[in-house]
């Protein structure tokens, strides 16, 4: 009987910890960027090149990273994830701003995020994210002077004070965008 009771109390002990170190283990394990999130990128380019109301060519630096979230370790276990990320972002000189593009793809995560952010006098302004499905598919097509593309994401805020719509691409990033003061800029394809 005693024996039976010592083996009941081993095993309620011992149970939630070989449970703890088992969930600990796997949620130790990190996802790794594949060459399908990466091609969401602009990872091979230095700069992208935009027409501006179909008369000006503007360069636009492209500013690509990598990383690995870290974890935050709360009572002895991890918060958080412990995965691969990365970005691009791309700063467009606008007439009283400097506005950004940034790309954010995480690698366990379906989802990419677009940020769309604005700088004047090192103040950043009006945030807005949006996001796609890294494996969807939409029927909407966008034919530029230069090229059609397909599988475009088409977002829409007029609410935003510097950017009213803009149109992404995988594999291309933004490749169209209004400002509030209804500036047109398109990619130029220099590849």
């Amino acid at each position: 009987m005693k024996h039976r009771n010592l083996s009941k109390q081993l095993i309620i002990w011992i149970m939630p910890l070989v449970c703890s170190l088992l969930i600990h283990a796997c949620s130790v394990i990190s996802c790794k960027l594949n060459r399908d999130d990466k091609i969401w990128l602009l990872e091979r380019k230095d700069s992208i090149h935009f027409l501006k109301n179909n008369s000006d060519t503007i360069t636009v630096a492209v500013n690509t990273g990598f990383g690995k979230s870290e974890y935050e370790w709360v009572y002895g276990f991890p918060s958080g994830d412990n995965d691969e990320y990365g970005y691009s972002e791309i700063k467009i000189p606008l007439s009283d701003t400097i506005h950004f593009f940034r790309y954010l793809i995480k690698s366990c995560f379906e989802i990419i995020r677009i940020e769309s952010y604005s700088q004047y006098n090192d103040k950043t302004l009006d945030v807005f994210r949006y996001y796609a499905n890294k494996d969807s598919s939409t029927n909407f097509k966008y034919i530029s002077p230069e090229m059609e593309y397909e599988n475009c994401f088409y977002y829409s805020n007029p609410e935003d004070s510097i950017i009213k719509e803009f149109i992404f691409v995988k594999k291309h990033g933004i490749i169209k965008f209004i400002t509030y003061q209804n500036d047109l800029f398109e990619l130029l394809q220099t590849e």
